[in-house]
């Protein structure tokens, strides 16, 4: 060879010396056998398995499927079909909205709750200043009536 490393003969090589087991432990929970351990492997990037070679691409495609049709990996989860449980979720529009709405009516029920709070103190105050101005009223008439005259 010219000096570059043949990573298809390489991934030939590494797969046929693994046995059952040790597929089964470098499978991911996909069910397929983990890109990255096998890149480790062969001492090359992961681009190198995940499409750049073809050729190490279908002979991977290959190997998963004759190791599902054996029972070493488990079959693909279908995208269509979906795990009771698991179903998605139907996205809520409203939710946001109720949560904003329900956040504010909080703020504006304690600011709401303050107000009256404040209210009620103001009309104390009005009644003590509405009841000294009763009393100066009638301290002034009752100078007026004595013709004292306040400067």
């Amino acid at each position: 060879m010219n000096g570059k490393t043949n990573y298809y003969e390489l991934f030939v090589a590494w797969a046929a010396s693994l046995s059952n087991q040790d597929f089964i432990d470098i499978a991911n929970s996909n069910g397929e056998l983990n890109r990255t351990a096998i890149a480790k492997a062969l001492g090359c990037g992961r681009r190198v398995v995940n499409g750049q070679n073809a050729r190490i691409t279908e002979a991977l495609g290959a190997l998963e499927e004759r190791l599902r049709k054996e029972g070493v990996l488990p079959p693909l989860a279908d995208e269509d079909s979906v795990k009771p449980g698991n179903e998605p979720k139907e996205y809520d529009h409203t939710e946001r909205r109720r949560n904003l709405d329900s956040a504010r009516a909080s703020k504006l029920e304690v600011e709401n709750t303050e107000l009256k709070a404040r209210v009620n103190e103001l009309e104390r105050e009005l009644e003590k200043a509405q009841s000294d101005l009763r009393r100066f009223k009638e301290q002034r008439e009752a100078f007026d009536e004595l013709g004292v005259i306040l400067r």
